[in-house]
C-alpha cells in the first residue's frame, strides 16, 4: 500500500437498534477505539447513508473491518451496496456459538453477559489484525458506487451480484430469527371513511449514530418510548436493517406512521425515511429540544454517560408529547411501499457473492488471504525487540497485546 494512504483501520459495527446483539458490536468498537484511538476510526452507518462526506471519505481512503451482529449481515449488505470490500469480517453470532454466550435480555443497557460478549468481539478484531498483510489488497476508491441522497437520481444502486456465485441455503435467515429477538409490533391502525389513517401504533426511527453524542442519545430515547411508555403501541425501526432490506423493518416503515428522532442537525433519521419513499409524519430533533446541549461532540465511552442518559429522558419526553398527539387521531397518511431501489436482502448468499470465506481463525477474509492464513504457522509469542518497538507508535504496539485487556474473568 502506498505511503500516502492513511493507516487507520475503519471499524464498521452493524450498530442496529432492534436487536440486543447490535449493541454488542457498538460496545466492542468503542472498546477498541478507546485502546488505540490513533489506529482506529469508527464508521457511522446512518451518517454514511445520509451522505455525510466524512463517512464516505473514511470508506474510500482506509481499510475497513465489518462487525456484523447476527446472520442478517446488514453491514455486509450495505458495504456491497456501496462497492466497498472490507479487509475482514467479524460475525458475532459465530462468537456466540463458540463461547456459548448470549447477548443478554435487555436492549436499553447491556447486561454483564452482553459486555463479556463485546469483550470477546473486540478481542477477535485484534486477532484478525495480527495477521500481516491483511490489508495488502486494499485499494483506495475514487468514489463509492452509492451516490449521496439528492445527487443525480438520488436512487440506491443495485447490488452487483457475482455471476455463478455459490449459493448458500437461506437457513441463515431462519437462524437469525431464532437467535435474536423480534421487535414488538402494535395494531396497524384503521382506515376512516374520509380516507385518512387513524393512528393506533407508531414506529420510532432513531438516527442511532455512533461517535456523536446525539446519536447515542436517540437510541436510549427510543427504548424509553417503545419499552417503557408505549409498549404494544410502538416499535423501534433500525436504519441499518432498513437500508439492508430486512423484511421486518421494511414492514414497519410500510405499515406504521413513523416518528424520526434526530440526534443532531444532520437529521439522518429523517433523511433515511425519505430515502426509502415513506417520509416520517414527524421529526423530533435533539438540537431543538435542548439547544444548549452540544449534540455533535464525539463521545467514545463504551456505555452511555449519566449526562447522555439524562438527555435521552428529555428527548423521550419531547417525542412522547408528539406521539400522544397522534394516537387515535386521523392523519393524512396511508400504508405505502418501501423503495429498496432494486436491493434484495440475501444474507445467506452475501459472503459467497463477495468472495469471503472462513479463515479458520474465527473471522472471514477473501479466499487467497484465507488460504495464506491457514497455511501460516502460528507465530511464537515473544517480546518485541526494543529497537523495533521504538519505531512504532504506542498504540501500534498495543494492537498485539491489548487483547489481554479484554479477557473476561474465568467462569467457575
Amino acid at each position: 500500500m502506498p505511503d500516502d494512504i492513511p493507516t487507520k483501520t475503519v471499524l464498521a459495527p452493524c450498530m442496529g437498534v432492534g436487536k440486543i446483539v447490535a449493541s454488542v458490536t457498538r460496545r466492542a468498537s468503542y472498546k477498541l477505539m478507546g485502546q488505540c484511538p490513533e489506529d482506529f476510526e469508527l464508521l457511522s452507518l446512518p451518517a454514511l447513508l445520509a451522505g455525510d462526506p466524512h463517512e464516505r471519505e473514511l470508506l474510500q481512503k482506509n481499510p475497513s473491518i465489518i462487525i456484523d451482529g447476527c446472520a442478517l449481515r446488514c453491514t455486509a449488505q450495505i458495504f456491497n451496496l456501496y462497492g466497498v470490500t472490507p479487509i475482514a469480517k467479524i460475525e458475532v453470532n459465530q462468537i456466540m456459538k463458540e463461547r456459548k454466550l448470549g447477548p443478554g435480555k435487555t436492549r436499553k443497557e447491556l447486561e454483564e453477559t452482553g459486555k463479556r460478549l463485546s469483550d470477546f468481539t473486540a478481542e477477535r478484531v485484534l486477532e484478525a489484525l495480527q495477521y500481516e498483510g491483511l490489508d495488502a489488497d486494499f485499494v483506495p476508491l475514487d468514489d463509492l458506487s452509492q451516490p449521496p441522497p439528492g445527487a443525480g437520481d438520488g436512487c440506491l444502486h443495485r447490488i452487483d451480484r457475482t455471476p455463478g456465485a455459490a449459493s448458500v441455503p437461506d437457513a441463515a435467515v431462519a437462524e437469525a430469527a431464532a437467535t435474536t429477538e423480534t421487535c414488538q409490533s402494535g395494531p396497524t391502525g384503521e382506515q376512516s371513511a374520509s380516507g385518512k389513517h387513524k393512528v393506533k401504533s407508531l414506529t420510532v426511527l432513531p438516527c442511532q449514530g455512533i461517535k456523536r453524542t446525539g446519536g447515542r442519545i436517540t437510541q436510549r430515547a427510543a427504548y424509553h418510548l417503545v419499552e417503557d411508555r408505549y409498549l404494544g403501541k410502538s416499535q423501534v425501526l433500525c436504519i441499518s436493517a432498513l437500508a439492508a432490506g430486512v423484511q421486518e423493518d421494511v414492514d414497519m416503515l410500510e405499515k406504521f406512521p413513523t416518528i424520526a428522532l434526530n440526534g443532531c442537525g444532520k437529521r439522518c433519521a429523517t433523511i433515511a425515511a425519505e430515502l426509502h419513499g415513506i417520509p416520517a409524519v414527524a421529526s423530533v430533533d435533539l438540537n431543538q429540544v435542548d439547544p444548549q446541549f452540544k449534540c455533535e461532540e464525539f463521545c467514545l465511552e463504551p456505555d452511555l454517560t449519566a449526562v447522555e442518559a439524562a438527555e435521552a429522558q428529555k428527548l423521550a419526553d419531547a417525542a412522547g408529547k408528539v406521539m400522544e398527539a397522534l394516537f387515535d387521531r386521523e392523519i393524512e397518511w396511508q400504508p405505502g411501499k418501501v423503495d429498496l431501489h432494486g436491493l434484495l436482502h440475501e444474507p445467506g448468499k452475501i459472503n459467497a457473492q463477495t468472495g469471503f470465506v472462513d479463515s479458520g481463525k474465527g473471522f472471514l477474509v477473501r479466499l487467497a488471504q484465507a488460504q495464506a492464513i491457514k497455511a501460516q504457522v502460528a507465530p511464537e509469542k515473544s517480546v518485541m525487540p526494543v529497537a523495533e518497538t521504538e519505531t512504532k507508535s504506542e498504540c501500534a504496539v498495543a494492537k498485539s497485546v491489548v487483547a489481554n485487556l479484554f479477557k473476561p474473568k474465568p467462569r467457575v
